[in-house]
């Protein structure tokens, strides 16, 4: 709200010593085409796609200055609701409570988890209840999956990491990672870490995979992750994420949603490692 007012004023008053001086001299001259604010917060899994989303956007539209934060989706649902942002981006559905008459949301892109282990690993797939358990510490051996008669060995993202936080809302249903998982920087490690253990387990988000061999993605309930099973829903953990807008009041807020829907807006979700939904 403080940029926005921020930049309000600085064009009121822009315009204000313009006017001011077109009283003064006797020539005339044009005043400057005012511009826009545009500001977007939310969902951090977001971040970097919004980020590209914007830099395409601004091309087209060179008088909007736009700001892209995080913040969480609960807040900038609020944030939106009270008139502070304009756009909320959401890594999940709206709640019955959330929506309303005036409330909009446009589903942007699709993301997912997998669950990895490393080639060497006899299993393929897995129910949710054993993936549950791995990730909780409840199993702590490969023989009760089926396996080897090996330790397992957790590999997990940092505290406050999109992934964890999706793995531990969406796949534990709130619960935490197990307090003996071994915690990495980056999806990278985790994925050179996992390629180096044959005892190894971990988790990898779609827009954070890379190009390290030796892992295995893992089915779920006989599902593997593809984009079919992800925009049908049939693979289960998936994360829905969406632009809302709320009622009428920013013709250009609507615009760069329209963009992120289009064509050229899903081209850049499959670029930043997303499942497009268009």
């Amino acid at each position: 709200m403080k940029r926005r007012n921020f930049l309000g004023a600085a064009c009121a008053s822009l315009l204000g010593n313009s006017s001011a001086h077109a009283g003064v001299f006797p020539w005339s001259f044009s005043v400057k085409a005012e511009r826009t604010p545009l500001l977007i917060a939310g969902s951090p899994t977001m971040f970097n796609l919004n980020l590209a989303l914007v830099a395409a956007f601004s091309t087209q539209h060179p008088l909007v200055d736009a700001v892209v934060e995080k913040g969480g989706s609960l807040p900038a649902l609020i944030a939106l609701k009270r008139g502070a942002l304009d756009v909320a981006a959401l890594e999940r559905d709206l709640s019955v409570a959330e929506d309303d008459l005036l409330t909009r949301n446009f589903l942007i892109a699709r993301n997912n988890i997998a669950i990895i282990v490393n080639a060497r690993s006899p299993l393929s797939s897995l129910s949710r209840e054993q993936v549950r358990a791995l990730l909780t510490g409840a199993i702590t051996n490969w023989k009760q999956l089926g396996g080897p008669d090996a330790t397992v060995r957790l590999i997990s993202r940092t505290r406050g990491s999109t992934s964890r936080q999706f793995v531990e809302e969406v796949v534990l249903g709130g619960d935490d990672i197990a307090v003996n998982a071994r915690d990495v920087e980056t999806s990278r490690q985790l994925s050179e870490q996992v390629a180096a253990d044959p005892y190894a387990v971990g988790y990898l988000s779609l827009k954070d995979r890379n190009d390290v061999s030796g892992i295995v993605q893992l089915g779920v309930d006989g599902v593997i992750a593809t984009r079919e099973s992800v925009l049908s829903g049939r693979y289960p953990y998936t994360q829905s994420l969406h632009m809302v807008l709320y009622g009428e009041r920013h013709p250009v807020a609507a615009e760069f949603v329209a963009f992120a829907r289009s064509a050229a807006g899903q081209k850049i979700v499959a670029q930043q490692g997303l499942v497009p939904v268009r």
